[in-house]
């Protein structure tokens, strides 16, 4: 499959991202994380990304409120962190929306990732990612990725073929 320059450039810069916001301390450093420090990602999710779906049109009004000001545009998708670093978000109006930070050491993260996903869909929340569930009627895969830190992600299907058309 070919991919753009665009593209390629977009996959690089929001993988820069996550590995400059997710570098987990030393295991002999690390806090346990607060239900509120967890909880803080899901409820950016939540509000960033689930109350703006499926356009993410406010998204990024939304996360001024998470102390994330100032973006990065890429073009397609526009990047933005918190001045420490504790809580990224990367937009990609009608396509993408996803949270990430360090690592967090709350088991139940993915768990209430769920659950949020579940008040803004069926209802039921998903055991297991990713999954592929309806928000504001359209199709989304959802994915909480603990590699490096934790991204919640939101992202269409169909953007992952075809990255090329326009």
């Amino acid at each position: 499959m070919r991919h753009s320059n665009s593209y390629c450039a977009l996959v690089a810069a929001t993988l820069a991202l996550v590995g400059c916001a997710s570098r987990p301390p030393a295991a002999d450093a690390r806090v346990p994380a607060t239900a509120a420090t967890s909880a803080q990602a899901v409820v950016a999710f939540e509000n960033i990304c689930l109350k703006t779906a499926p356009s993410f049109g406010g998204a990024a009004d939304a996360a001024k409120s998470f102390g994330i000001t100032d973006f990065t545009d890429l073009g397609s998708a526009r990047l933005g962190m918190t001045r420490d670093n504790s809580l990224g978000v990367q937009i990609k109006p009608g396509v993408e929306c996803a949270i990430t930070t360090p690592s967090q050491a709350d088991r139940t993260l993915s768990s209430q990732f769920g659950a949020a996903i579940a008040r803004f869909s069926s209802g039921h929340a998903p055991g297991r990612f990713p999954v592929a569930i309806v928000v504001g009627g359209q199709p989304f895969i959802f994915q909480h990725d603990r590699q490096g830190g934790e991204a919640l992600v939101m992202l269409k299907p169909d953007s992952t073929r075809g990255a090329d058309r326009k």
